[in-house]
């Protein structure tokens, strides 16, 4: 009788060899786990440190406006008949040109690195008038002398000074004597369902031209200068008709987030220079 060893040796060494992979396989998910681990609490221990240094500098900045609000009355259907209800309606700017200039800045806790950044944000543009015939509305209804300009910083906490909006009109829309006004926009005065925390200013003589029955058709223009800081990401909403947005930085190597690209960018070792044309086609809301 023969048996064969050959084959049986074999079979064996091939069994010994996978159990041998397997075994140094498992050996070497011990230090990946344990690399895994330090990963996952550095990275926890990174979100802390921004939010740490968020709360304490500023967050992350979204800009919107200005917006010109107007209350107005409306009959609502109610039992036994109509009761009179207040509403807002908004108006959008038909130009609006934002220049930023920002300035990054590293802030460190222990070993990990935080960027911040301070920026000074120039804002023009205008309304070029107030279409109410777009919302089906008619002038007796508005309550003019209550119209507000609504702009709004996600966190007040970064604004470095006040921000005063300057207003100029043509054709005698203003006040009396006058064809400019300054308005120094404050926190919580006045609070709506879609502005609940913006900076708000009532409007000046302007409005109490539409209020003795002006045209609602008088341009108005504006301009502001903002300074204020964040960290993360810096947004506008694109409220304007046409709505121009130029970003320059030392900051070499930016991350260009939201629903535009910009049209034209250069990104070099010395910083970036963006801009961005979003027209009233590309979103999602409308004009008024």
């Amino acid at each position: 009788m023969e048996i064969n060893t050959t084959g049986t040796w074999k079979n064996f060494r091939t069994l010994f060899k996978s159990g041998l992979v397997g075994a140094l396989i498992l050996l070497l998910l011990i230090p990946t786990a344990f690399i895994q681990n330090l990963v996952s609490e550095r990275q926890d221990r990174q979100r802390q440190a921004v939010a740490e240094i968020g709360s304490r500098w500023a967050g992350s900045q979204t800009v919107t406006g200005p917006v010109i609000g107007v209350p107005y009355f409306d009959s609502v259907p109610a039992a036994g008949g109509y009761t009179r209800t207040k509403r807002w309606a908004y108006f959008l700017p038909d130009k609006l040109d934002i220049h930023s200039t920002i300035v990054p800045e590293k802030r460190y806790r222990g070993i990990y690195e935080v960027i911040v950044y301070t920026t000074q944000l120039d804002i023009r543009g205008g309304f070029d008038g107030l279409h109410l015939e777009e919302l089906g509305l008619g002038a007796p209804n508005m309550l003019w002398k209550e119209a507000q300009v609504f702009f709004n910083i996600s966190d007040l906490q970064g604004l470095n000074e006040d921000v005063v909006l300057h207003l100029a009109t043509k054709g005698g829309a203003a006040a009396p004597g006058a064809d400019s006004s300054e308005l120094r926009l404050a926190a919580g005065k006045v609070t709506t369902e879609q502005w609940s925390n913006a900076l708000t200013a009532p409007l000046p003589g302007w409005a109490a031209g539409l209020a003795a029955g002006g045209d609602q058709g008088q341009p108005l223009e504006f301009s502001t200068q903002v300074r204020m800081k964040g960290s993360g990401d810096l947004l506008f909403v694109p409220v304007g008709k046409e709505t121009k947005v130029s970003a320059t930085s030392s900051w070499p190597s930016p991350s260009f987030t939201g629903s535009a690209l910009p049209d034209v960018r250069t990104v070099q070792n010395n910083g970036f220079v963006a801009d961005w044309r979003v027209i009233a086609l590309h979103r999602k809301f409308p004009q008024q």
